[in-house]
């Protein structure tokens, strides 16, 4: 089984960690909550490392563009070091390759750590993802794979359909893990089955004979 994923891009900042980045255009600001829980974004850094071996994700940039509300001013107290393409350690080093030595020991203390900044209807998301959250990722995707392969199960998928849908409360109460069977029994009803039966060849329609349709006076 192949397990293919696309990424918008993968940055490198100034102490050589790497960051794989999402660019979305959305009508509002997205809540913390779904970006830390973002499995899509854990997922491409579990598949990055997977390609490229050696190479260690720190964490995901998410960059939101808001179409609608008002422009927030620029948040000017979070300056971070550029690096100049000129320096060794600059924009024009090739990738991949391995971080250093120091960044890979700095990281311990900062697992889990957020920067968010906004600058009129830009707003960027850094989040720092642990080794163990990006490695969790690989066992979900390979046990979904097994139950694919063996039995198969249907995962949820809620879209905007879901507001208008009517089965939307027993849906919910599925995905708590409640039993929705109580209340489609008393708020739904089955559809009475179909006749499968076909009636015989002449009963419904005119075969196909010479002589076998009336002539049409």
């Amino acid at each position: 089984m192949i397990y293919t994923c696309r990424i918008d891009l993968l940055a490198v900042d100034a102490a050589d960690e790497y960051w794989l980045v999402r660019h979305q255009i959305l009508d509002e600001w997205q809540e913390l909550d779904a970006l830390i829980s973002d499995e899509a974004a854990v997922a491409a850094c579990w598949v990055w490392e997977q390609e490229y071996l050696g190479m260690e994700i720190s964490g995901t940039i998410h960059n939101e563009v808001r179409l609608t509300g008002p422009f927030d001013p620029p948040d000017h107290s979070a300056k971070r070091a550029r690096v100049h393409q000129s320096e060794p350690s600059g924009g024009g080093r090739a990738i991949p390759q391995h971080r250093r030595l120091s960044a890979r020991t700095s990281r311990s203390d900062e697992t889990g750590h957020i920067e968010q900044s906004t600058a009129g209807p830009l707003r960027r998301t850094r989040i720092r993802r642990s080794r163990a959250e990006i490695g969790a990722v690989g066992v979900l995707i390979g046990a979904e794979a097994i139950q694919m392969s063996s039995d198969p199960a249907i995962y949820p998928t809620f879209a905007a359909h879901c507001q208008t849908c009517e089965f939307s409360t027993p849906c919910l109460a599925l995905v708590a893990g409640t039993d929705p069977e109580p209340m489609l029994a008393a708020n739904f009803r089955r559809h009475a089955g179909e006749d499968q039966r076909k009636p015989r060849l002449g009963q419904s329609t005119w075969g196909f004979g010479r002589g076998a349709a009336p002539p049409q006076w």
